[in-house]
């Protein structure tokens, strides 16, 4: 069964704490504030503009107002601030597409066995992009992993405009993304945690990257 955003952001504090400071620094609209004198589209189809500092202003001030109305909220409270102990890049040796994503699944599968968790939670970075199809991935468990974590990959690699997806396990210290080229990127908050994490996977064909791309030929 489906749980909502809501609930599943209440699960894992470091997990939640690491999406919204992501979320934050992604769409913040202050980053990349409407200036005076900047050229604009104010409607589609219309000539472009040179904002006056008043037109600047309202910009800013709508694009702040729907940040703040739609963006999570931190149920644990932002308190306690974890820091990243490291990050890791890691991709499957297998060369054969359905083998690769296959072996992707099942040593997720394994790996939420191992460390005895209950759930693979995935949530997107922005709650408004969760539409019907997105939302039959917020919550993975037992051997769904196996068949919803090709289906992730290819929704990220064929919709450039779909939000990032990020993972973890209920009380894991590590959170997780999948990138469009099935590159699977680690943040690890525990020491202890990543040592255990990365034999785990190096042992079941996984190699460390330095950079993404295609590492096999997807299209084949």
């Amino acid at each position: 069964m489906e749980q909502k955003r809501s609930t599943l952001l209440k699960i894992n504090p470091i997990f939640t704490a690491h999406l919204i400071n992501y979320q934050d620094s992604k769409y913040n609209p202050r980053t990349s504030l409407f200036e005076e004198g900047q050229k604009v589209f104010l409607k589609y189809g219309e000539k472009i503009v040179h904002l006056t500092r008043e037109q600047a202003e309202i910009l800013n001030q709508k694009d702040i107002a729907s940040f703040n109305a739609n963006k999570d909220t931190n149920p644990f409270g932002t308190d306690v601030i974890y820091p990243i102990v490291s990050e890791k890049a890691l991709v499957s040796g297998k060369k054969n597409t359905k083998v690769f994503l296959l072996n992707l699944g099942e040593t997720l599968e394994a790996l939420r066995k191992k460390l005895k968790q209950q759930q693979l939670i995935i949530l997107s970075d922005w709650p408004l992009l969760d539409s019907a199809v997105l939302r039959e991935l917020t919550e993975i468990s037992d051997k769904e992993i196996t068949e919803r974590i090709p289906q992730l990959f290819w929704l990220t690699r064929r919709n450039a405009t779909l939000p990032d997806f990020m993972m973890t396990f209920d009380s894991s210290k590590t959170v997780m993304s999948l990138c469009k080229y099935g590159v699977l990127h680690l943040d690890f908050y525990d020491k202890k945690e990543e040592e255990f994490i990365l034999k785990f996977f190096a042992s079941r064909g996984f190699e460390e990257v330095e950079y993404c791309k295609d590492f096999i030929d997807f299209d084949e």
